[in-house]
Formats: structure tokens, sequence, C-alpha cells
């Protein structure tokens, strides 16, 4: 079933950067893969070697998990001036504990990165946002764990004028989609808050943010 690897966007998409910066494949093996359906490639762990440009073969595992968007919403209150953001409360498998990020996910297939962003607007946070909307934070996709992993942020950002009673029906609300097992809850944050939440989406998004508009939250 390696045809489900080898065949895959994702595995297509990895091997072609690296070629293109100027490495040969000497070995490929793949150590495992996840398939919700036996056809379309979620993730697949990988041992490789390469031969660099400037000689030297270098030996590594890495994991192809294909590029996702991290979008960031700016909300102006007309009440009382303050800016604040949504952002969404759900379970990770790293330690089964929860976690406050920005709304994220996988770019599936070929999809535009803005496409992909708008759709987890509306998944998450129930929001309908068009590409002409999207602003990116970053010139270039983030490479997170350049070490091991293949997979790269696309950060994007946009901004509305709200009002409180908004926030307020907001905070808490649930959504997600049940089909992929997404149980997730939306909260309601001052943008100054957004450090605190300590993962690596919010911590990015909001450090891009404040750069992209020259100042701090």
């Amino acid at each position: 079933m390696s045809h489900i690897v080898q065949d895959s966007y994702k595995f297509q998409q990895w091997k072609q950067r690296i070629e293109n910066n100027g490495s040969v494949f000497k070995k490929i093996d793949i150590l495992g893969y996840v398939s919700r359906n036996n056809k379309d490639l979620y993730s697949a762990f990988i041992d490789c070697l390469i031969l660099t440009p400037e000689g030297v073969e270098i030996p590594r595992c890495i994991l192809i998990t294909g590029d996702s968007v991290v979008i960031v919403p700016m909300l102006t209150c007309s009440d009382d001036g303050k800016i604040y953001t949504l952002m969404v409360e759900q379970r990770r498998i790293a330690d089964g504990g929860n976690v406050i990020e920005f709304a994220a996910g996988g770019i599936e297939l070929e999809s535009d990165p803005k496409i992909a962003a708008c759709q987890e607007i509306q998944e998450e946070l129930h929001l309908t946002v068009s590409t002409t909307e999207l602003i990116p934070l970053t010139n270039e996709p983030v490479q997170v764990v350049p070490s091991s992993l293949e997979g790269r942020m696309h950060f994007f950002y946009f901004e509305k004028e709200v009002s409180l009673s908004y926030l307020e029906k907001m905070n808490d609300r649930n959504s997600g989609c049940e089909e992929a097992k997404e149980y997730i809850r939306i909260k309601v944050c001052k943008m100054s808050e957004v450090v605190m939440a300590n993962t690596p989406s919010a911590l990015m998004g909001l450090k891009l943010l404040e750069y992209k508009l020259n100042r701090m939250f």
C-alpha cells in the first residue's frame, strides 16, 4: 500500500522541494503512514538519505503532514475600542489536555491556502470571510520544525468591527467538524491575552501580526 504515500500530493510536494534545492535522494524508506480511507494520505513517517549540493550525505527521518493554514482574527470592539480575537479550545493528542489556539487546518490536495483558510474560519469560527479579506502575515510559509517536520504553516489575518454583544454571543460557542471528530469551543480573548495561550500557532500568529502592523498588543 506504499503507493498511497508515493502517489500523494503531500509526498510529491515534499520530494519536489528537496530536488528544487539541489539535493538528490539516495534512499527513501516508508516506515509507516496513516490513511483514513485507504486512498488519501493523512501523514507518513519516512527514513531517507539525501546527497546535498555540497556533496554531503545526510540521513534523516521526517514526518510528512502537508501544509496548513493559521488564521488570526483581529476584531475591534465598537463599544469599548479594544482589540479582541477569536481562538479555539480543543483537546490535543500530545497529552490529552485542552489547548487554546488560533483556528487552523490542513490544506487539502492542491487547494489555494486562502480557500483552505476561509473553510477553516467557517468550520471553526462560524464566520464567513472572503479570500479578499484575508491578508498574509508572511511572504513565504513558515517551517515550524525544519529538522523533522515537512509541513509548513501559512499565516493570515483579517479585520472586522464587532460589538460587545457579538463577542458575548460567540464566547464558548461549540464548533468543529463532527465527521472529523473535532470538538471545539470558541474562545473570545483580548489580543493582549494571546501570549498566555502558550501554543506555537498562538505565539507565532501574535508576533507576526505585531510585526505586520508595527504595534504591540
